[in-house]
């Protein structure tokens, strides 16, 4: 079944499922959506004094990075993640200090809870899953009965929209920008692609901005686009684009390059689907992922285990087996090339690329409700809720649906 041109965009052009979607609405509250950390007992083993303060960040209606840096603010601390998770949503988090921090309400969207202390600091590798539980409003409840259907169908593992930008999906195209070294490209369309998602005043800033009308763009530009504002101040003071974009802080230039290796991700999958490659099972020169309780416990080429797939960079070697042709073959219609992921102007953002499963998995998977479906789900980390979600609604226009 063919996808919406929204997650066309993104390098989604199929569903993998062929039922009717039940519609409706996410997200219409932040409580709509909630997501929890689930950290690998094995790994994570709490004490009770050590170097590192572990604490759970309650976050509700803010992104990780723009949270982490509203406790640094207020604490004086400094912040470390584990994954990051989206602002339209109540989340439960994991992150480690480097000094105590007292427990209790920040602000009206965050929270600390103390959990222990560490001796040594963590990797992501002791994040292994999240948990989510989601409302989906104004649903036809007539075809409830589909959310079962889920529980038998093999989906795939796509890069959800909050990689790309739910409402303005753009990371991607500056990260392309990035990698093919057109630095004055990455800038206009930081500032001044838009999408009618976007609020009025934004709209009207950046189209002030594409006028070269710089000054008014920056008084117009709304307080919560802050890395716009950064950028724009940097041309204002006369500077080129490459010291422009460095103005922004490295995790979200990193986030670009990271999104464009996932908008290729999601064309590789969407060229399985169109060659009726079978991503649930191995076949002859696969590299595999073996599983365990706790996620991937090792890689190796064939046996048993579900197949990778390249998330391309400049480590990337072609291995000539069915997945890396199809990367291949998406890597020459996009103009680029594995070596081109090693920025040597920005080399901060070079990306060295990864495998990623193929499959979307999902544990602990229950919907019920009336009215207002609830769906419930575990998914490994790295895999995103909203693409389970969008099988089992099938929106017209998802950004509009909440995605």
């Amino acid at each position: 079944m063919i996808a919406p041109a929204e997650d066309r965009e993104i390098g989604i052009r199929y569903y993998c499922t062929e039922f009717e979607g039940i519609g409706g609405r996410i997200r219409v509250r932040p409580e709509d959506f909630v997501v929890e950390e689930l950290l690998n007992p094995r790994v994570f083993k709490p004490l009770r004094s050590g170097r590192y303060q572990v604490l759970k960040l309650i976050k509700k209606g803010m992104d990780t990075i723009h949270a982490c840096r509203v406790v640094e603010r207020l604490t004086g601390a400094r912040i470390r993640y584990f994954g990051m998770k989206d602002s339209r949503a109540v989340s439960v988090q994991y992150v480690i200090s480097d000094r105590p921090i007292e427990e209790g309400e920040l602000t009206r969207q965050l929270r600390l809870e103390h959990v222990g202390y560490l001796d040594r600091l963590l990797g992501k590798e002791a994040l292994f899953a999240n948990r989510f539980t989601v409302r989906i409003r104004d649903a036809n409840p007539r075809l409830f009965h589909v959310a079962e259907l889920l529980r038998g169908e093999k989906l795939l593992n796509f890069f959800g929209y909050q990689r790309f930008g739910s409402k303005r999906p753009v990371t991607h195209l500056i990260g392309r920008e990035l990698v093919k070294r057109r630095f004055g490209d990455a800038v206009e369309l930081l500032l001044g692609f838009t999408t009618d998602y976007e609020s009025r005043k934004a709209r009207e800033a950046r189209a002030l901005y594409r006028e070269g009308r710089y000054r008014e763009a920056l008084k117009l530009m709304p307080k919560g686009l802050d890395v716009e504002r950064r950028v724009l101040k940097a041309i204002l003071e006369g500077k080129g684009p490459l010291d422009a974009l460095r103005t922004i802080p490295i995790k979200v230039r990193r986030l670009f390059v990271q999104a464009y290796q996932s908008y290729l991700f999601n064309l590789t999958l969407s060229k399985a689907i169109e060659r009726g490659e079978d991503l649930w099972a191995v076949k002859e020169g696969d590299v595999v992922a073996e599983l365990g309780r706790w996620g991937i416990t090792g890689i190796r080429v064939g046996g048993k285990g579900l197949p990778l797939v390249n998330l391309v960079g400049y480590g990337y070697r072609s291995r000539g087996n069915r997945l890396d042709s199809l990367t291949d073959e998406v890597l020459k219609e996009e103009g680029v090339k594995a070596r081109d992921f090693f920025v040597d102007e920005m080399q901060e953002v070079s990306a060295q690329g990864s495998l990623r499963l193929g499959a979307l998995l999902f544990m602990d998977y229950r919907a019920e409700g009336d009215e207002v479906l609830t769906v419930r789900a575990t998914l490994l980390k790295g895999s995103y809720m909203t693409i389970l979600l969008r099988e089992l609604m099938k929106p017209r226009r998802p950004a509009a649906c909440g995605f």
